[in-house]
């Protein structure tokens, strides 16, 4: 082979090669990528996963198209058990109380209000669902316990979990509501009819 026709076949075979690989500006073979700026000048394109939100520490994270859905679905996030024993009736929330939820707890709760009314005017929430409370979810307990003192009646707060404790004592919400340690507590200090009916609903036969 001549001289010339193997410097053009070289020449041929780098340029080839060139195309091949991934250009610093990234264009050239390269698919889905995002900038990556690298020591120098040059700008290299490398292929990564499509970013998710960062969760702060302790928080989940709660998709909003989801959420939306829910809502509009009629799914309750926080569902709320009723029972009442003898003139009290007891709310027994169960699940995370946070920012995505908040409004539709206070949504849920509020109407219980007004039924306590028919008893004794107490309400007690047995907390031993509640897995954790945001600052959304007190707000609506501030609410819901301004309430029922406007209306003569008394919100109290039972079985409260290490974690919901701890927020509780933090916020000084303890000082804010009534926290018994137990329910059977907290309908002992609402009604002796009330905490009567409850252990004849939980006395083994």
């Amino acid at each position: 082979m001549r001289p010339d026709s193997i410097e053009a076949t070289a020449r041929a075979a780098a340029q080839d090669d060139d195309e091949a690989a991934p250009r610093p500006d990234g264009e050239g073979a390269g698919s889905d990528s995002s900038d990556v700026t690298g020591a120098g000048p040059r700008r290299l394109r490398l292929p990564v996963p499509w970013p998710m939100p960062r969760q702060p520490c302790g928080v989940s994270y709660t998709d909003p198209l989801v959420d939306s859905a829910n809502r509009r679905a009629g799914v309750t996030q926080v569902p709320i058990a009723t029972h009442r024993y003898a003139d009290t009736l007891v709310a027994m929330p169960a699940g995370r109380i946070d920012h995505a939820s908040a409004s539709q707890f206070e949504n849920e709760l509020l109407p219980l209000l007004e039924q306590a009314r028919d008893g004794n005017g107490a309400l007690v929430l047995d907390f031993s669902g509640v897995e954790y409370i945001s600052s959304g979810g007190l707000r609506v307990l501030m609410i819901a316990a301004t309430r029922m003192r406007s209306q003569q009646g008394r919100l109290l707060v039972s079985d409260l979990r290490s974690v919901v404790a701890e927020i509780f004592a933090i916020s000084r919400f303890d000082r804010v509501l009534t926290v018994a340690p137990t329910l059977e507590t907290a309908l002992g200090s609402c009604s002796a009819a009330a905490l009567a009916a409850y252990r004849r609903s939980t006395a083994t036969p």
